[in-house]
């Protein structure tokens, strides 16, 4: 999906829930936040961005220190051509798997998928 489709589909979102696009891009923002935190070896801490106007995201993480203090300020951000790989293999295995593609990335057993996956 391109950076413009997403614009686009934020904005469909938004208008069918009836919800301003601000408000959804924070919901967006909160929820890959707690994503990110329950990755493997992430940091404790994140700021998530999004560029409203080109949807760009970035992830800011720092570790915490014994007093709390955010500290180690760095970034964080997947790096999208790797992830685009890192999908396609995913995509490939499915394949081979018989696993439709719509399936790729979640966490539903092979046989156990809805009649009619979601496209």
């Amino acid at each position: 999906m391109s950076n413009l489709d997403m614009t686009e589909a934020i904005r469909m979102l938004a208008g069918d829930r009836g919800i301003s696009v601000d408000s959804l891009l924070q919901v967006l923002v909160e929820a890959l936040a707690t994503a990110y935190k329950k990755r493997p070896g992430a940091a404790e801490e994140v700021i998530v961005g999004i560029n409203p106007e080109n949807m760009d995201i970035t992830f800011t993480a720092y570790d915490v220190d014994d007093d709390g203090n955010w500290i180690n300020e760095r970034d964080d951000t997947p790096n999208k051509r790797r992830r685009r790989w890192q999908l396609d293999q995913r995509a490939r295995r499915h394949a081979k798997q018989g696993r439709p593609r719509s399936h790729c990335g979640s966490n539903v057993p092979p046989g156990n998928e809805p009649a009619h996956p979601r496209s």
